[in-house]
């Protein structure tokens, strides 16, 4: 009787060790208050927004619209980023132009380009930059900065995004800037080698 006790108080306590564990954190959590309802957070490589915070489990909704649910214990344990706590988010997109371009005046465009959007902040200035050398392209990135305060949802965010990748794609080509695709050499051995886009 007395090893079958101790077997079962053994057991027991294995089963509700990962209860107690995630009640205990979700106190903590409580109390130091990391992140909120609404707030847009990655843990563990899940990206989404918080939807609702329990004792035992916080419940994030994914950017793909999955509800996932994270043991407290996982958000304690594991390194969090909170993209809103401060009310800022920042995103960025490429733009691959031709070797023959003018670098500088690209650069510039697309800084003009994002300064006419209201939506994104003046108090952090957007960052233009060579990003890389592709074999056919010159990669230029551009980052700018979004009010997550005014709104949260990320749909919001992705219209803005595509608003000013497509009024600056606009832009380049009204300049007569030349957006190459990729190239791809096929060497021939018995004739001369040849260029195909692709």
């Amino acid at each position: 009787l007395l090893a079958g006790a101790g077997i079962m108080t053994f057991v027991v306590g294995f089963a509700f060790k990962d209860i107690g564990e995630n009640f205990l954190s979700g106190i903590l959590l409580a109390f130091k208050s990391p992140f909120g309802v609404n707030d847009l957070i990655e843990t563990e490589s899940i990206v989404g927004y918080v939807s609702e915070v329990n004792l035992s489990d916080t419940i994030i909704k994914t950017l793909d619209g999955k509800d996932v649910f994270i043991p407290n214990s996982q958000i304690v344990k594991n390194p969090l980023i909170n993209y809103t706590v401060d009310g800022y988010l920042r995103y960025d997109f490429v733009v691959g132009i031709d070797y023959d371009c003018d670098i500088d005046k690209a650069i510039l465009i697309i800084e003009n380009t994002l300064k006419g959007f209201d939506e994104i902040l003046t108090s952090k200035t957007p960052v233009v930059i060579v990003h890389e050398l592709m074999p056919s392209t010159i990669n230029i990135k551009a980052f700018y900065w979004i009010d997550t305060f005014s709104s949260k949802s990320k749909s919001y965010h992705n219209t803005i995004r595509s608003k000013i990748i497509t009024q600056v794609l606009k832009n380049l080509v009204a300049e007569k800037f030349y957006l190459p695709g990729d190239i791809l050499e096929i060497k021939n051995h018995n004739q001369n080698n040849f260029l195909v886009s692709k």
